[in-house]
């Protein structure tokens, strides 16, 4: 029994014009290399063979002789998973489809696939394969409850080819989110819950992967790793002695917190994510994120600084508060503040989430080609801008911050390891903008 699982690709300029390069990708599918895991290596006597493909760095054969595929998918990358499904089903291959997008749009991914799978993969999918083995697949497999991720198994990274990746050594070490901001899938896909494992196994797993990838930082996968505030500094006591680089997601609520940011130094954090996500109250408010304060980003920003951590500030553009000037502003404030690197995405009515449903009733929706849904179109219609205008100011921060001169100027007085790993990051970020905007995507 073959089983083939596939990440489809995600650019959507590779998908719309069938272009053959293949680059590196930032983040392996972690995703899938859990569905591996938890794959036995026989079902009811037969023996099971399992191969990955991710499209974002290697090409996949459409005649490959398998017996089942089973495909995970976010909402811009969708198409593509429906594409690959139509494909192998017209073989008479059995197809199942997972992931976010899927479990938001069941009634619609059930038309292009023979199973769909809503949740994590934990809650369905060793019933899913015997279900097949039998020849008795139903059409829907649902995650009734998130399930224990205390001793859950490790990732089957072997299925990878590191050398494709930029950050290949990627950690799961919580699951969900114990916020509720409207714009945000992730607390829905988790059943509401927020789950921690056990130090112990992460550090584990974490021994196990530096033993045979030493190279490179590691890449804490959660939404929000510093949540739990006991268990995060539990979790810098023992990634302290590894000697390590690492990244992760905070939010600014941990980020007030002097010591909690000072062990995450100590520890080896080089850079956290922190969605910021507006300058205005009334949009923070309406985001279910008034605990972000704008007043206080200045001095979270220095906390970091003052402890070796560099901040990639995530903002939203295009909310119902946000007028042409907010360009401007936004630009202001990451120069005025130091953000070491600064991400700009238009507001995405991503399907199911509170915001989506919202624009949905309010007949605001302009654009249901799932492509656009990646944060670089206005697929609605903003309240006080048009969507050319939400989509070129977008644009335009991104050539005012990305310029040499401007990350200089934010830059100045980082010295050390931080200087090296910002300007990095900032030259990453300038390299893909600069293809964005002359190639478009």
């Amino acid at each position: 029994m073959k089983i083939l699982l596939v990440a489809p690709e995600r650019a959507k300029w590779r998908q719309r014009y069938h272009l053959p390069k293949l680059g590196k990708a930032l983040f392996p599918p972690l995703g899938l290399c859990y569905v591996a895991a938890l794959t036995p290596k026989e079902i009811n006597g037969e023996k099971v063979e399992i191969s990955l493909v991710d499209e974002a760095v290697s090409r996949l054969d459409l005649e490959a002789k398998v017996d089942l595929v089973a495909l995970t998918a976010n909402t811009p990358a969708v198409p593509r998973a429906y594409e690959i499904a139509a494909h192998f089903r017209k073989r008479g291959v059995k197809v199942v489809l997972g992931g976010m997008h899927a479990s938001a749009c069941p009634e619609e991914a059930k038309r292009w696939v023979d199973a769909v799978c809503i949740g994590e993969a934990e809650g369905f999918w060793p019933e899913l394969l015997v279900d097949f083995v039998k020849g008795r697949l139903e059409s829907e497999y649902r995650c009734s409850e998130p399930p224990d991720i205390s001793r859950q198994p490790i990732p089957r990274r072997d299925l990878l080819n590191w050398k494709k990746y930029h950050f290949p050594k990627t950690v799961d070490a919580i699951r969900g989110c114990n916020k509720r901001c409207s714009f945000c899938s992730v607390w829905k896909f988790h059943g509401g819950r927020y789950r921690i494992r056990p130090v112990g196994e992460v550090i584990r797993e974490i021994d196990q992967l530096q033993k045979s990838h030493p190279l490179g930082p590691l890449i804490f996968v959660a939404d929000n790793l510093t949540a739990n505030k006991v268990w995060f500094l539990r979790l810098c006591e023992r990634l302290g002695p590894l000697g390590l680089e690492w990244f992760c997601q905070a939010d600014t609520l941990a980020l007030r917190d002097e010591a909690l940011v000072q062990a995450a130094g100590q520890a080896g954090c080089r850079v956290m994510f922190v969605g910021l996500e507006s300058l205005s109250e009334e949009n923070l408010r309406d985001l279910h994120k008034n605990f972000n304060i704008r007043a206080q980003i200045k001095e979270i920003v220095a906390r970091l600084h003052r402890h070796g951590i560099a901040m990639i500030g995530a903002f939203i553009v295009g909310l119902d508060g946000d007028t042409p000037e907010v360009f401007q502003e936004i630009v202001q404030a990451v120069q005025t503040y130091q953000i070491d690197a600064a991400q700009v995405a238009i507001w995405i009515p991503i399907p199911d989430t509170d915001d989506a449903q919202r624009l949905e009733a309010e007949g605001r929706i302009l654009d249901r080609d799932w492509l656009n849904y990646d944060g670089n179109h206005a697929v609605f219609r903003p309240k006080k801008m048009t969507p050319w205008e939400l989509e070129a100011g977008q644009k335009n921060c991104y050539r005012q911050l990305t310029t040499v001169k401007a990350i200089r100027e934010r830059l100045r007085g980082h010295r050390g390891r931080h200087r090296v790993i910002s300007w990095g990051l900032n030259l990453a970020v300038r390299r893909r903008a600069q293809k964005w905007l002359t190639e478009g995507s």
